[in-house]
């Protein structure tokens, strides 16, 4: 027989992790992963000035696989990929070019040699 205290911690357990997938905060994680992978990448590019360049294509592989391969929905994989290449490159399909996230004028001196 189960006692009541186990029982309440149980359903304390549930409805955190219920919380937890609400979806701003599905949103905010992503925004996180994306973040610290932008920034690694960022890092390791001040020694490699090629490694953004391929860190960028195997991103566009992994969507393209993610894209035309998956069982389940991808919508959160994709948008992570797509999120990720957005903020290393400063490029948005819609609204087109704009600043990396690091604010070094990336995204608008792509645009000038366009």
């Amino acid at each position: 027989m189960v006692d009541e205290t186990e029982t309440q911690e149980t359903q304390l357990v549930q409805e955190q992790a219920q919380a937890a997938l609400k979806p701003e905060n599905v949103r905010q994680m992503k925004i996180a992963m994306v973040t610290l992978a932008t920034c690694v990448v960022e890092a390791i590019n001040e020694s490699d000035n090629q490694f953004e360049q391929r860190f960028v294509k195997l991103l566009d592989k992994a969507y393209h696989n993610y894209r035309d391969n998956s069982d389940a929905d991808p919508q959160h994989v994709l948008e992570v990929i797509h999120w990720t290449r957005e903020m290393l490159q400063g490029w948005n399909p819609v609204p087109g070019r704009k600043e990396s996230i690091f604010g070094d004028g990336q995204g608008e001196s792509e645009a000038a040699a366009e």
